[in-house]
């Protein structure tokens, strides 16, 4: 009889900062199972909190951006914006990760 005890399947979620948090930067396992989607497992990382409908994230370690910033999804450098984006199946050897972008709201520049 084997002693060995089964692993739980975990992918590893980046969580990427950049300059504009810096001290954000970190990565999360979060549970894995066969077909599960983009919602599941970031929902069930513990540290990532979604908006009420599930289709954004709120916050990321407690941390909440303001207005001029967002948090962006990126599957293996690909930056994820459409809205079925959350319903997405994930596979065990996807690379995910939670990056803080500017929001891009452009201003409108009065011509002299």
């Amino acid at each position: 009889m084997s002693t060995q005890a089964k692993t739980v399947p975990t992918i590893a979620i980046g969580i990427n900062g950049g300059n504009i948090v810096p001290n954000l930067t970190n990565s999360v396992l979060s549970k894995y199972k066969e077909g599960i989607t983009l919602r599941q497992l970031l929902e069930g990382s513990g540290v990532i909190k979604l908006t009420a409908d599930g289709k954004d994230i709120v916050s990321v370690n407690e941390v909440a951006l303001d207005s001029r910033l967002h948090w962006g999804i990126l599957l293996n450098g690909d930056a994820l914006t459409s809205e079925k984006r959350m319903d997405m199946i994930i596979k065990e050897d996807d690379i995910l990760e939670i990056v803080v972008k500017e929001s891009t709201i452009r201003a409108k520049v009065k011509a002299k």
